[in-house]
C-alpha cells in the first residue's frame, strides 16, 4: 500500500509539473499539448507579435522596392565622378543646375527614404549604426561615386529586399 502511495504521488507530481505547475495554466499565448509540450497558440499573443514584426518588415521591403524603381531610372542621369560632383557644386555657386546634379538631389532624398526601409537593430540607435544603415542603402546619392558602381549596389539591395518583401523572382547572379 506505501509503495502505491508514493508512486500516486510522483505521478501526480509529474502531471503536475506537465500542466504548468501552480494553477496549471499556460503561459498566455500558449497551450499544452497531449504529450505535456507547449507550443503557441495560432493567431494567439506570441503569434500575433511575430506576424506583426514580419508584417512590417514586409512592408518596408515593398516600400523600398518602389524607390530602388525610381533611382535605377535616375542613377544613369546623375554625376558620376568626382570632378563632375565638383562641377556641379561650382555651377550651383552661380546659380545654375545641371541636369546631373538635379538627378542627384533627387538620389539624396530617395537615399534618405531607402535608409529609412532597411532592416533596423533593437534597442537605441547610435552615429554608427546610422553610418551601416546608409551604407546598406548604396549611397545612391553620393554623386562622387562612378554610376556603374551606384547601379551594382543598388542591384544587390534590391535582391535583398525582394528576399525580405517575399519576391525573389530574380536570379541571383541577376540583372534587371
Amino acid at each position: 500500500r506505501g509503495q502505491n502511495m508514493t508512486d500516486a504521488r510522483a505521478r501526480e507530481r509529474f502531471a503536475f509539473d506537465q500542466a504548468g505547475g501552480a494553477g496549471g495554466k499556460a503561459p498566455p499565448g500558449y497551450r499544452f499539448t497531449v504529450n505535456g509540450n507547449m507550443e503557441a497558440i495560432p493567431g494567439g499573443p506570441a503569434d500575433l507579435k511575430a506576424s506583426a514584426a514580419g508584417t512590417a518588415r514586409t512592408k518596408d521591403a515593398n516600400e523600398a522596392l518602389a524607390v530602388i524603381s525610381e533611382a535605377e531610372k535616375l542613377i544613369p542621369q546623375s554625376t558620376g565622378s568626382g570632378i563632375g560632383a565638383i562641377a556641379d557644386s561650382t555651377a550651383g555657386f552661380f546659380g545654375f543646375a545641371p541636369s546631373g546634379a538635379q538627378a542627384g538631389g533627387r538620389l539624396k532624398a530617395l537615399e534618405g527614404m531607402l535608409v529609412s526601409k532597411m532592416p533596423k537593430m533593437s534597442g537605441p540607435q547610435s552615429d554608427k549604426d546610422v553610418l551601416l544603415y546608409k551604407q546598406m542603402a548604396g549611397q545612391i546619392g553620393d554623386t562622387s561615386i562612378p554610376v556603374p558602381v551606384r547601379m551594382a549596389a543598388l542591384e544587390t539591395i534590391k535582391r535583398l529586399q525582394e528576399q525580405y518583401g517575399g519576391a525573389s523572382k530574380m536570379p541571383a547572379t541577376g540583372g534587371s
